[in-house]
């Protein structure tokens, strides 16, 4: 188990929660968040809690039941600032001079979207600027797993020879539904000017081509 010191006095006293994603409840004391498996306190409350699991240890070597998280530099989280939105979705950050350096971030959420930085985006939500994204595009890779969605690409594959044919299990690129249609079409690892090209209502299997304004 991992968890993140966060600096500031403490008021020691630790107790023994349940309940959905709660494993460890810090009783009047500075708690950010926490998860099934990390928790984010302060520096001091942190020894704190290695101590009270400390006899819990089942191994012969001294080993800590919760472990300071530490960066991809593999440097300790200790004393670093923090934003979360839920348990999953958080960064961590280091502030001075108000120049911001995100030291680790978690991209669920945005996991699926393509040609979008996850410290990027965690970092224009701390400031506030977003205007780095004004000309992404949302789209996301997924496999054609099933015929009903192979089917969708049946007048794109019509009278194309085999080794260009989208098949079972190849990729394909869709975008978020809007006015009730959901784009996809064949995967290509270029999305440069997606939205100007042929695509395939998901729901519909309409085929639209879209012009530049």
């Amino acid at each position: 188990m991992n968890f993140v010191p966060r600096s500031g006095n403490t008021n020691n006293k630790i107790g023994i929660g349940n309940g959905r994603s709660k494993v460890i409840t810090v009783v009047n004391e500075y708690l950010a968040d926490y998860d099934t498996d990390s928790i984010f306190v302060k520096p001091d409350t942190a020894k704190d809690i290695q101590e009270f699991f400390r006899p819990l240890n089942p191994y012969s070597l001294p080993e800590e039941m919760f472990k300071i998280e530490k960066d991809d530099n593999d440097k300790s989280l200790d004393n670093v600032m923090f934003y979360g939105i839920s348990a999953k979705r958080y960064c961590l950050y280091d502030k001075d001079n108000g120049n911001i350096t995100i030291r680790k971030y978690s991209t669920h959420g945005l996991g699926h979207l393509l040609n979008i930085n996850g410290e990027d985006v965690r970092k224009a939500i701390l400031t506030g600027n977003f205007s780095q994204f004004n000309d992404k595009i949302a789209v996301s890779q997924i496999t054609i797993s099933k015929p009903s969605i192979l089917n969708r690409f049946k007048r794109m594959n019509a009278n194309k020879p085999f080794n260009k044919k989208i098949k079972p299990f190849n990729f394909m690129l869709i975008g978020p539904e809007k006015n009730d249609v959901i784009p996809c079409l064949p995967f290509d690892k270029d999305i440069n000017g997606i939205q100007y090209k042929q695509f395939i209502d998901y729901k519909s299997d309409t085929t639209f081509s879209m012009k530049k304004a």
